[in-house]
């Protein structure tokens, strides 16, 4: 039996368009495993709290409060996730703490198998690193008009 190399070639391609086409499986973005990034914002009269995790496989997740669950806002690929990792990365969270939160207060964080950090300010107080609250404004800017609508 003989098989074209324009054959291959179509079987290829159809297989690739179909992979990329699946869906990714929603994750408990509380008991991932893999590296998380948080972003979000909280307090005022309500004390509402505002979350997005964008996890290391590309899945972004949303709740506006702390009772609610989690919500598949987003599947992007790993590639994605793995841009915002290296420029959050670069912040080196790991080596900051600081955690002055005002009646309204914003936090970047991550989370991985052992380790979870946060770093809380408010607009009354300066931050250690000032590329924190830009990351937090671009992260915002990129992912948070992705809520997804009830």
């Amino acid at each position: 039996m003989y098989i074209s190399t324009s054959s291959v070639f179509l079987i290829i391609l159809i297989t690739g368009l179909f992979c990329s086409c699946i869906k990714h499986k929603p994750t408990d973005p509380l008991t991932f495993s893999g590296k998380t990034i948080i972003v979000g914002s909280g307090g005022g009269f309500a004390g509402i709290e505002q979350e997005y995790r964008l996890l290391n496989n590309g899945q972004l997740y949303y709740r506006s409060s702390i009772r609610d669950s989690f919500k598949l806002v987003e599947a992007k690929s790993k590639g994605k996730a793995r841009k915002w990792a290296v420029r959050f990365d670069s912040l080196q969270l790991e080596k900051v703490a600081f955690n002055e939160p005002g009646n309204i207060y914003k936090f970047v964080g991550y989370k991985t198998d052992s380790v979870e950090n946060r770093i809380v300010w408010s607009n009354v107080n300066s931050v250690p690193n000032s590329a924190i609250p830009d990351f937090y404004k671009n992260f915002l800017a990129y992912w948070g008009n992705k809520k997804k609508q009830d």
